[in-house]
């Protein structure tokens, strides 16, 4: 577990740790700690930590700063929400805030900000009433009252809730300012959404059989389809659906939405959904999965295809031991979970598709990596193994025989062969090659530690392609990601 000090606001020098596999390490900056997590948990149970654990050392993160640090959190919880979708850990992120900075003027608009759906307000509130019980900051009513006022009556009908904590329940407890809208949902009078989920619930109630029942649904996904109401992380979610339920011009349209390059960008899925999509529809009996597989190729190769050319050459140095494949299946509240496996496989063939990249994967042993260029990034992605051994950095850099300009390591950081971090290894092979590379720690799961600590290496943690524009800047600013989320307004 990672230390803490209450006058820590810069950076604090990294020193030497035992990592959670036991191994040797070097702790985080409590920055790259805060964003390591903000950027790649989803507070689910993974090899090294419960999900409990993760929360209790983020929470511990944010008591163990100051004001300034805590001014950085939101700052970065912001970009985690809204740059890279991560969701219930910005929730605690602003729960704390409005419990840690009672009475400071810039937490009123962070919390309006960190709201970027309708039901981040309830879930924020759920978790700070569950934590902490009553009374609520006066930051918080404010902040979320001021968000939930800006909602539109279609939004407050979609996220008004049923079980758990409602949108009225969040109305009374925040007394927003009054809208026209907000009057409604209090009345009871407010329009119900015309969600898809809705309208297939309803679709076929007064079905006599089932195939009535079926045409019903058929009708209400070509409506969907047709009228572009069917968001893309929606549309990916129903592809299985879709395969059985929509009729031949509505599938059409689903497959050109799929890979339009306007909507991949502004729905913002993270590449990874990708991949629980080619799981849901691999197997199903038809040529609609088949296409559906191949479509889904096409949008991922669309969602990561700007990854910026990268000067030199590169060596990309992908983990595949034992912790790596811990996860990757559906958590108990039905969503997905990604193993880092997952994760490091994807952006793996993805920068392996450039001609000037070489790509090792690593545990015990090293396997040179040669994947078809000619093939899609998923089809890549799932022909890499991941051989479950023990984790050694070491020998990414007795391996490396060329003059690499950078050397990217996608990995959980949790390494324990050998009992020691590859530092003399590493500077073994500058001696042997002349080479002076940038080393990217690419965290897969932020558990704290890292391997590396030197001038030219740096941290970096996220699931989303937005890495990749990190990189392109990276060489003139080495920190360059916390420089993005110092430059974001609270206020």
């Amino acid at each position: 577990m990672a230390k803490f000090n209450t006058a820590d606001v810069a950076p604090r020098r990294s020193i030497k740790v035992r990592n959670l596999a036991g191994g040797e390490a070097y702790s985080q900056s409590t920055k790259l700690e805060l964003v390591s997590m903000l950027l790649t948990s989803f507070l689910n149970n993974s090899f090294y930590e419960k999900g409990s654990d993760t929360l209790k050392r983020l929470v511990a993160l944010l008591e163990g700063g100051n004001s300034e640090f805590r001014q950085f959190a939101a700052k970065a919880a912001l970009y985690a929400r809204h740059e890279y979708g991560m969701r219930s850990i910005t929730h605690v992120v602003a729960a704390e805030i409005a419990r840690l900075e009672k009475g400071k003027r810039w937490t009123r608009p962070f919390l309006s900000k960190a709201v970027a759906r309708a039901d981040d307000i309830t879930e924020i509130l759920s978790y700070y009433l569950g934590t902490y019980g009553k009374p609520i900051p006066n930051s918080m009513k404010v902040g979320l009252g001021n968000a939930m006022s800006n909602l539109n009556p279609y939004r407050l009908a979609k996220y008004k809730g049923g079980e758990g904590l409602t949108m009225i329940d969040a109305a009374n407890l925040l007394h927003p300012p009054h809208t026209e809208a907000l009057a409604a949902l209090m009345k009871g009078t407010l329009k119900p959404a015309e969600t898809w989920e809705v309208g297939l619930t309803q679709a076929g109630q007064g079905a006599e059989n089932e195939e009535e029942k079926a045409a019903a649904k058929t009708k209400v996904w070509d409506s969907l389809l047709s009228e572009g109401k069917l968001g893309y992380f929606a549309l990916l979610r129903n592809l299985r659906n879709l395969i059985d339920q929509a009729s031949p011009e509505a599938w059409d349209s689903a497959m050109k939405q799929l890979v339009d390059p306007t909507l991949i960008k502004n729905s913002k899925v993270l590449p990874f959904r990708f991949l629980s999509a080619a799981t849901a529809v691999r197997g199903v009996p038809g040529g609609r999965a088949g296409e559906a597989l191949g479509i889904i190729n096409n949008a991922v190769n669309t969602a990561v295809g700007n990854m910026p050319e990268l000067p030199g050459r590169t060596l990309v140095a992908l983990d595949v031991s034992g912790s790596m494949t811990w996860g990757g299946d559906i958590q108990a509240n039905g969503k997905y979970a990604p193993s880092p496996a997952e994760i490091g496989a994807l952006f793996a063939a993805v920068m392996s598709k450039n001609k000037s990249t070489d790509l090792l994967s690593f545990d015990r042993r090293v396997v040179w990596e040669t994947l078809d260029p000619d093939s899609s990034v998923l089809t890549n992605a799932r022909s890499i193994n991941f051989r479950g051994g023990g984790t050694d950095f070491r020998i990414i850099f007795t391996a490396a025989k060329e003059e690499y300009d950078r050397i990217i390591i996608l990995s959980d950081m949790q390494a324990w062969v050998g009992g020691r971090m590859p530092s003399k290894e590493f500077a073994d092979y500058q001696s042997r090659t002349g080479a002076h590379p940038w080393l990217y720690a690419w965290d897969l799961k932020g558990y704290g530690t890292t391997q590396f600590h030197k001038n030219r290496v740096v941290s970096l943690a996220g699931f989303s392609e937005k890495v990749f524009d990190l990189i392109s800047v990276i060489e003139q600013d080495r920190d360059a990601l916390i420089s993005v989320i110092e430059a974001i307004p609270t206020s």
